[in-house]
């Protein structure tokens, strides 16, 4: 049983110090369209909320959360292209791990489309601009977002203690062993 926390119970404590470890949540793109369009996020998708099966599917995004999200889609069946915005993959992703996923995704048929510019979606195609601004369309059943993850650290700019920490995602989206790492920092140091 999922039970969140929120400024009242934290302050009942009337707590000294606080460290907040809420994670990060996905930032919605200013892309003309994307309100209008079966668009759904990567969470949406990896924990089987929207089924997505033997469709053409969009994923916005090609950092490690856009490859691993397209490599699940695409062994479902499902016809996957990857919008990227810049050039370089798997650029912060452990060389080995890069190679495997890499292979992975080529063996699956998923299409990687590096440095476009999404200009605009309209009802079954996305609009985009490569490197050389030369137009093109790509087709899709649904969308799944997969990037611009924002720190979610609403609940520590409302809470009154004496001291705030912010660790893992709530203070920059990155990998697991960022928080762990800033949690057991912080707890040495109090």
């Amino acid at each position: 049983m999922e039970e969140f926390v929120d400024k009242q119970k934290i302050e009942a404590f009337s707590p000294d110090i606080v460290i907040i470890a809420t994670g990060s949540e996905l930032a919605m793109p200013q892309i003309p369209g994307i309100k209008d369009v079966n668009c759904f996020s990567f969470k949406e998708a990896l924990k089987g909320e929207v089924k997505i099966e033997r469709e053409k599917v969009v994923v916005l995004g090609g950092g490690l959360i856009g490859l691993e999200t397209a490599l699940f889609l695409a062994s479902l069946g499902n016809d996957v292209t990857i919008l990227k915005r810049y050039e370089t993959i798997s650029e912060n992703i452990d060389p080995i791990y890069a190679q495997h996923l890499l292979s992975r995704l080529q063996e699956l048929g998923v299409k990687i489309i590096s440095k476009v510019t999404i200009m605009e979606i309209e009802q079954n195609q996305v609009l985009i601009e490569n490197h050389n601004k030369e137009p093109n369309r790509i087709y899709f059943d649904k969308i799944v977002l997969a990037r611009e993850l924002v720190p979610s650290n609403k609940l520590a700019k409302e809470i009154d203690a004496r001291e705030v920490y912010l660790i893992g995602d709530s203070l920059k989206p990155r990998r697991i062993f960022n928080a762990v790492f800033e949690g057991f920092m912080i707890g040495r140091q109090i």
